[in-house]
């Protein structure tokens, strides 16, 4: 019997759907492993599961006894990693994983109004050699009085991808901006990037046009993350004067309002 769906998500979770073994970031490919096996007595609660890559699956479960080779991971081995592991994730909610093809950089900033208005260079850059589709960057506002309106995201220049024109305008879908609140009742907005290239790193302009100035008392006003991303292209979906980007949903939250970049061909 496999894992109830809630406690496969707990696991997918804690580990950031990343291997404990081998801290390889697994995405799609993972397994939610049973640390003792249901054969040999085991539970199917979240204290016998593991997430684990594919690899590390496969040694972990096909040890055999009759020709030992190496050394058998014993459940106390497994509980281990996996509670250094997750307890590294939890510490670290937002750094890079070691081995994600993804780092965002900075991870958090404070929210700073007036003389010193807040201004960052938000950074996000495929560290690996395919090209990434449907990239999803989610930046919350964790202080009250500060609306997500208030915080204004400026592209820097980059070759805009996705474009279609409709009645002498040009839709540019190469980064959509979601307004609204996520499922911890957050101000929040999600930038999703249509593609980036093997190595490239796209860059943001954020600034902070709120008039409020949080307690220093905090030490993270606003926290960005990643929510996920795609190997495959999103698709445009075009019919006479209409047109619309099928984007894939990382996160249930409440949307209040949606941005594309749209201008006028000269």
């Amino acid at each position: 019997m496999s894992f109830p769906k809630a406690v496969r998500e707990e696991a997918l979770v804690n580990s950031r759907r990343s291997c404990c073994v081998c801290h390889e970031f697994a995405g799609l490919y993972t397994n939610v492993h049973h640390i003792i096996s249901e054969a040999s007595g085991g539970s199917t609660d979240i204290d016998n599961a593991i997430v684990l890559c594919l690899r590390c699956h496969g040694e972990v479960g096909h040890y055999n006894p009759n020709h030992p080779i190496g050394n058998k991971y014993s459940p106390e081995e497994l509980r281990r990693h996996k509670e250094k592991w997750c307890l590294h994730c939890e510490r670290n909610p937002t750094k890079s994983l070691p081995t994600h093809p993804i780092s965002i950089s900075p991870n958090a900033f404070r929210l700073v109004a007036g003389k010193w208005q807040t201004k960052i260079t938000l950074k996000v850059i495929n560290r690996s050699d395919e090209i990434l589709y449907d990239v999803a960057v989610k930046i919350s506002v964790r202080v009250s009085g500060i609306e997500i309106k208030d915080i204004r995201i400026e592209t820097q220049k980059r070759e805009f991808e996705l474009t279609h024109e409709i009645s002498g305008y040009e839709f540019v879908g190469d980064v959509i901006r979601l307004n609204g609140k996520d499922s911890a009742d957050l101000e929040a907005c999600v930038l999703y990037i249509h593609s980036i290239e093997p190595r490239e790193a796209v860059s943001f302009i954020v600034s902070n046009k709120s008039k409020k100035f949080p307690t220093p008392q905090h030490k993270q006003h606003a926290v960005i993350s990643l929510l996920g991303f795609s190997e495959e292209p999103s698709e445009m979906l075009v019919q006479e004067n209409q047109a619309a980007v099928k984007i894939q949903s990382y996160e249930n939250w409440d949307v209040a309002g949606i941005e594309v970049i749209i201008f006028k061909k000269k």
